[in-house]
Formats: C-alpha cells, structure tokens, sequence
C-alpha cells in the first residue's frame, strides 16, 4: 500500500492517522512511478477514519477542538508541505502525530526538533509566496489572459494561480515557471500555449525610465539589495538585467 502525502490540509491529516492505522508509510509524490497505485482516501471516510484512530491511540487533544488553534495549524499543514525538502514528508507526518496527542501548542512552541523544522518548512514557502507576488509581472497576451513568469525553489505555484485568480476575477491566469507552464491550475507544456513573445508593455518601458532617473549610483547598497531582491531572483524578474548591470 503507498499512501501519498497530498498538498490540502485536511488531507494530509486523513492520510496521517490512515497510515498510522494501517501500520504504513506517506510518501512523497516526487518519488517517483511506484510498483503499486497510490491510495487515494475519500475525503467522506475521514470521520470514520477519525474515530478509528480515538479507539486505537486515544481522543485527540483539546486543542484540535479550538477553532483557531486548528485553523493555524492548518495553514502551517498548507505551507510546509509545499516545501521542496524530502524530508518534509517525514516530518509532517511525525508532528502530526504529536500535535493529536500533545496538544497544538506543543508544536507551535517548538517542544521538539521535528517541530522546529516544521515550522521553518512552512515559513520558508510561505516567505518565498508572498516575495513572488511581489516580482511577478503579468502582461496581457490575449483578452481575459494574464501571464507571468516565475521560477520558484518551492511548490508554490498553485498557491499563486489561487491568489491572483481571486485578485483578477474574470480572468485566465498562465505562469510559466521554469520550463513548464501553469495554466488555470493545470500544468502544460509552454509550447501549447501561445503566449512566447508577449510584447514589452508602455507601463514597462515608462518604468524603465524612471528606474533610471531615480537610481544614485553613490547610494548603492548591494548587500541590502540582496536581502530584499535576491540574487537568485535576478535571471528572471523583469528588473533583474537593470539590478545586475547597476551591480556590476
């Protein structure tokens, strides 16, 4: 049996106390095509799941039961397993496990090592969303079609499209990172998109000429440069090839 470790969080905890209960492993969905076909829990038999997992190692802590105690560590569930270390699967699955029968404080105070690399896995994925937000520009290949490019260390590009969806109603979001391209939540191949030669837009051009016309060159400060715009950010970010030839 292979139960893998999906991204939702009240997923993960389904597939948590499953593989406790049936004396298994998670997995993670980068490991590859396996021999056997990965599980896939109904979401309709976690209840039922829930009370089998009582009777087996007792009821879950109180905590669980604090509606914003559990909505927090939710939002941690949804970050951290959009970290890009192997490990994390490992990790998730053992803190979880703490958190039922510790209580959630335990782990947000960090009670054990496992729960401070949890807790740095999801700030660091959380860190790098709210930075691509920031750097991503979308330009208009088509009516109704926003599109930008990105190149992400962790797997946040869902969390992205589900922003700038609720951002930009009424319209088709594609992000290209890498050599893949996300479109409306389904990764494509970017050749099946027409969208390669999107043309520099007036905004963009303006832009340039203000960066220019604001920029001191006695005023330049490249290790605070390179903690808010990192230098692994300059290949691809629309203002990198300004930072990099001001930086030289």
């Amino acid at each position: 049996m292979m139960i893998v470790l999906q991204r939702d969080p009240d997923s993960i905890l389904h597939e948590v106390m499953f593989a406790r209960l049936a004396d298994d492993e998670l997995w993670d969905d980068a490991d590859g095509l396996p021999l056997a076909a990965p599980v896939v829990l109904d979401a309709k038999d976690m209840r039922a799941d829930a009370k089998r997992y009582k009777s087996a190692y007792g009821d879950f802590h109180k905590s669980w039961y604090d509606t914003r105690k559990r909505s927090v560590m939710h939002r941690h569930l949804f970050w951290a397993s959009r970290h890009h270390a192997h490990e994390r699967v490992g990790i998730i699955a053992e803190t979880v496990r703490e958190a039922f029968s510790r209580g959630i404080d335990a782990v947000l105070q960090k009670s054990a090592v496992t729960h401070a690399h949890f807790l740095a896995y999801s700030n660091q994925a959380m860190r790098e969303w709210h930075r691509l937000l920031g750097f991503i520009r979308l330009s208009t290949p088509r009516p109704n079609m926003l599109y930008g490019e990105i190149q992400t260390d962790f797997h946040v590009v869902d969390a992205i499209l589900i922003f700038l969806r609720k951002r930009y109603p009424g319209n088709t979001i594609a992000v290209k990172n890498g050599t893949h391209m996300h479109f409306s939540g389904a990764p494509e191949r970017i050749d099946t998109v027409d969208i390669k030669g999107t043309p520099e837009s007036e905004i963009s051009r303006i832009f340039d000429v203000y960066y220019e016309s604001q920029y001191i060159k006695e005023r330049k400060n490249l290790r605070l440069l390179s903690h808010f715009v990192p230098k692994r950010y300059w290949e691809w970010i629309s203002d990198g090839r300004k930072i990099a030839r001001h930086a030289g």
